[in-house]
């Protein structure tokens, strides 16, 4: 699969962690590989890289892995990401585990005493659990619960997340009447 992006705005890239985004426009070519057995066990494997251009700052230069840049123009490095998942996956229940991994193809540091830059190399492993189930008794009404640790990082934080919620499907097919 292919897919790209490109900024809807001309926003600053400059001001990480609270920018919009990296404003770099990208595409990305993506395999996933995924089996659902008839008893419900359930694997996924996905592996995508991603080509970023450049991105332009609101100043004149800037200085990033050791070197000062007199130029507005940044050069953004590519990802690769990878990652799997397995579980069981049936009658609307999914229990399921899963890994996955970013690795920046370049970038420098974040310096001490300094905030994050648009283009520093950005690297994690994290692994997670996702639980799925119905709500007893409330058609296409789904309980969901996902967690989430990051705990390898180059550049970005070691952190736990918890994700809960409730999911309505809505039914647009019609049904048959008996």
């Amino acid at each position: 699969m292919l897919s790209g992006t490109l900024p809807m705005t001309n926003y600053t890239p400059d001001l990480q962690p609270l920018s919009l985004g990296a404003n770099s426009k990208t595409l990305t070519g993506r395999a996933t590989l995924n089996y659902l057995g008839r008893r419900g066990l359930y694997l996924n494997g996905t592996a995508a890289y991603t080509f970023r251009g450049n991105v332009t700052l609101d100043r004149s230069s800037y200085y990033t892995n050791g070197q000062l840049y007199l130029s507005n123009q940044v050069a953004m490095p590519n990802l690769f990401n990878y990652g799997t998942s397995v579980g069981y996956r049936k009658n609307n229940v999914s229990l399921l585990g899963d890994f996955s991994v970013q690795q920046a193809r370049g970038g420098g540091d974040i310096r001490p005493q300094d905030m994050p830059f648009v283009s520093n190399r950005t690297n994690f492993s994290k692994a997670g659990a996702t639980i799925k189930v119905p709500v007893p008794k409330v058609r296409d009404l789904q309980y969901w619960f996902i967690y989430s640790n990051t705990f390898q990082g180059r550049n970005v934080g070691q952190a736990n997340t918890f994700t809960t919620g409730l999911m309505y499907t809505l039914p647009f097919e019609k049904r048959a009447t008996p």
